[in-house]
């Protein structure tokens, strides 16, 4: 495969805990969980259009594209794999399954073209795992050709190519999604260095807190283990009281967004449990001993556990899932628009 003759697209990965997100500019972004499975044989009835498997070897032939798929990821993984790898550990760029969601997302949106991508790291995994995830970035392009497959469609030949790469502290894609426009120019000038801002990103597995001080990465930015997974363990507990069971870890997630697990309303229970969240989350941001600009809660979860904290209510800006990687891609247009 040979890639494009075209002009070199600015693209983003956010290789989250909980979910993958992917997009290069002015395309719909790709989202999948951070899971990768084993395959195994699943009826053609029942893959539905978002199901993605990952193939190293595609044959068209083949009977059973399923059996032929190297790992289910994502959404498949967690309903059909019976084996399934997820990171959330502090070797998160080692882990093979990394790779495996990386090609995958970059394959989906940009199979055979040049990207210069930003992606980031929780900033307590900023210093450590930076050079691993160097590594893995700047081994990217010696890779085979892979394939990847969505639903019932046929599979995408894929060798995506990195041309440039930038990692940041992840949560700084929220502050940039903030106070820069889609260009990737401060909305008002001195935003950033003018003034302190702190980003609070509540995580599957971690709390991301991020303060910026005129322009410097405060000290007390951290991401401790304070994540959903908080509030998912008093869901749980109180389901087993209630049911004597509790639901796959995994799938936890849909059911406390749909709101209703086996016939039990799980809407006050959540509201219990994001409220004690949210008091140790307020706990943490006290912490911080500092007057802020603004309060960026962004994430699935920030519409959620938003009003049950005290941030002054005209500084607080709530942005969804989406926020760290739209401002990956404005921080790539900041810093390589002039030489594309």
């Amino acid at each position: 495969m040979v890639i494009k003759e075209r002009k070199t697209v600015i693209g983003a990965v956010d290789l989250g805990y909980g979910w993958t997100k992917a997009k290069i500019e002015g395309e719909k972004a790709w989202r999948q969980p951070s899971v990768v499975g084993e395959p195994k044989r699943v009826y053609q009835a029942d893959i539905r259009e978002d199901d993605v498997r990952y193939h190293t070897l595609i044959r068209p032939e083949d009977a059973d594209p399923c059996l032929q798929a190297k790992y289910f990821v994502g959404n498949l993984a967690l309903m059909k794999s019976t084996i399934k790898y997820a990171g959330v550990g502090k070797d998160k760029a080692k882990d093979f399954h990394t790779r495996v969601l990386l090609e995958t997302a970059l394959g989906a949106i940009a199979p055979d073209v040049s990207v210069n991508l930003v992606t980031g790291l929780p900033w307590d995994f900023y210093n450590t795992q930076k050079s691993d995830m160097e590594e893995l970035l700047k081994n990217f392009n010696k890779g085979d050709i892979f394939g990847v497959q969505h639903g019932h469609a046929a599979p995408v030949q894929a060798r995506p190519h990195i041309k440039n790469y930038k990692i940041v502290p992840q949560h700084l894609g929220g502050l940039m999604n903030h106070i820069l426009d889609d260009q990737g120019n401060e909305r008002e000038e001195g935003l950033l260095v003018k003034h302190n801002w702190l980003v609070i990103d509540p995580g599957r597995f971690t709390l991301g807190l991020l303060g910026m001080e005129r322009g410097q990465i405060m000290k007390e930015s951290r991401s401790p283990d304070q994540g959903v997974e908080v509030a998912y363990d008093i869901i749980q507990e109180e389901l087993r009281v209630q049911l004597g069971r509790t639901p796959d870890r995994f799938l936890l997630d849909s059911y406390v967004l749909s709101g209703e697990y086996d016939g039990i309303d799980l809407r006050p229970l959540r509201d219990y449990a994001f409220t004690a969240w949210a008091s140790q989350i307020q706990l943490e941001i006290e912490s911080f001993n500092r007057n802020f600009k603004g309060y960026i809660i962004v994430g699935g979860w920030a519409g959620e556990i938003a009003p049950k904290l005290k941030t002054p209510k005209d500084k607080t800006y709530i942005y969804d899932q989406w926020a760290n990687l739209e401002g990956y891609i404005k921080i790539g247009k900041r810093t390589w628009r002039e030489n594309m």
